[in-house]
């Protein structure tokens, strides 16, 4: 690959990843700035590829020490998606911890913003996966 093309690689990677990180201390809601192997936002199928991007994800660890993850999902297509977004926790070595969070269900409007919520089962979530496909349902 040429210089030029492995610049260019990196700077639409670096943008693609913008907005992971990890919180800071207990309570503190922080936007995430850098990327890290554990943190993530993915796509499992095609129309949410082309459609949905996360806008932001912030974390905090709660009061009783458990990880929450709120992340805010924007729709940039021409119209309104049904979405099933999911949260896979993980341990301190990137490993998924048996319990997950439930599966939730949004609409995002075209060109909308909606944010979702996930907390931590347990105390041995340090690190996480936002998964988002586009779904149907009744």
């Amino acid at each position: 690959m040429k210089p030029n093309g492995i610049a260019l690689l990196l700077c639409v990677t670096a943008l693609l990843l913008a907005g992971c990180a990890s919180t800071d201390g207990p309570g503190a809601a922080a936007p995430m700035a850098g990327a890290d192997e554990h943190e993530s936002f993915v796509t499992m199928n095609k129309a949410a590829q082309a459609a949905i991007e996360c806008a932001e994800i912030f974390t905090r660890t709660l009061p009783d020490g458990r990880l929450e993850v709120v992340a805010n999902l924007r729709n940039t297509g021409d119209y309104s998606l049904r979405l099933k977004t999911s949260c896979v926790f993980k341990d301190t070595q990137g490993r998924a911890l048996k319990d997950e969070a439930p599966v939730l269900k949004v609409e995002v409007a075209a060109g909308a913003l909606e944010t979702v919520r996930f907390t931590a089962p347990s105390l041995a979530a340090q690190h996480f996966t936002v998964r988002v496909s586009a779904a149907r349902w009744m």
